[in-house]
């Protein structure tokens, strides 16, 4: 009955069998058992609400830093001196990367701890496709572009935690 998730008539005939129980009593166990195993929306409330606090941190970082560059404001500046030597970022900007890179990684090992979500498996070839695309960014010299879209990701997220919070 363990390895089913919905046992048949037969096995839980048998299981009430061994038990010395009941046929009503065994389904009825299993109801409970299954219900327990599930994950509480308590649980998926405060997975989101920690999502929800980085987001937020992380976009008000990425605009604080990015709210002075002349590429913020007009996109074209982004090609201007393309490629851009890594060595001479700004250590804020090298932060940002190295904060988003390590969320992310972070996200994709701490994924299969959390709670289980119906969309598991999207969310971590998301979260690989995010780290493939931050890691590109960076090694591509293409930093002013990747961190407008770092903090384009992340108010995207505000709003998609948010939803997640209370659904």
């Amino acid at each position: 009955i363990e390895e089913n998730r919905k046992p048949t008539s037969e096995q839980i005939a048998l299981a009430a069998k061994d038990a010395d129980m009941k046929i009503r009593e065994v389904e009825v166990w299993i109801r409970r058992k299954q219900r327990e195993l599930m994950p509480s929306k308590l649980n998926k409330f405060k997975e989101s609400l920690w999502r929800l606090f980085f987001y937020t941190t992380a976009f008000t970082y990425g605009i604080t830093l990015l709210w002075n560059e002349d590429y913020f404001w007009n996109t074209m500046l982004c090609w201007v001196g393309f490629p851009d030597l890594t060595w001479a970022v700004k250590k804020s900007l090298y932060y940002y990367y190295l904060l988003e890179g390590s969320f992310y990684l972070s996200l994709m090992v701490s994924q299969f701890m959390d709670t289980k979500r119906k969309d598991f498996w999207e969310m971590f070839l998301h979260h690989i496709a995010t780290l493939i695309l931050i890691g590109g960014s960076w090694f591509g010299g293409c930093y002013k572009v990747g961190s407008l879209v770092m903090a384009t990701h992340d108010i995207s997220d505000v709003f998609l935690e948010r939803l997640r919070s209370v659904f």
